[in-house]
């Protein structure tokens, strides 16, 4: 779906869809241009993982669309920092990344040893 495209448009007035349409775009390693609803905000950081653009906004969306199409430089960057926030956010990262805080949870309070952990975890911690 994403392909030759040069960067990914996820416009909606409620925050049913574009979380998912607009993480699957940046697993592409594409840029995104995305309404301000629902989950975005948690999911694309304006000027560093993405665009946001108020719902119902269309000049706002027309001049966020430009500045991607326009801008190689800026569609690069934020394609890359899109492409490893969407890494850090596998199932597998975050699996090893709960553990680990319920390893220092779980910590004896006398002697600070952390608990072992499980062989076969997932992949490394991203902290």
């Amino acid at each position: 779906m994403h392909g030759t495209a040069r960067c990914t448009v996820c416009c909606h007035r409620s925050g049913r869809k574009p979380a998912r349409q607009s993480s699957e775009a940046m697993a592409s390693g594409k840029a995104v241009v995305a309404s301000d609803v629902g989950g975005m905000p948690d999911l694309v950081d304006p000027g560093e993982t993405g665009l946001l653009v108020p719902p119902g906004d269309p000049q706002a969306l027309a001049h966020a669309m430009q500045r991607l199409l326009e801008d190689r430089a800026l569609r690069a960057r934020l394609e890359a920092t899109s492409f490893a926030r969407i890494g850090r956010l596998k199932a597998g990262t975050v699996v090893t990344r709960i553990e680990r805080v319920y390893r220092d949870v779980l910590r004896p309070a006398t002697g600070g040893a952390a608990l072992p952990a499980p062989q076969g975890s997932g992949e490394p911690s991203c902290r």
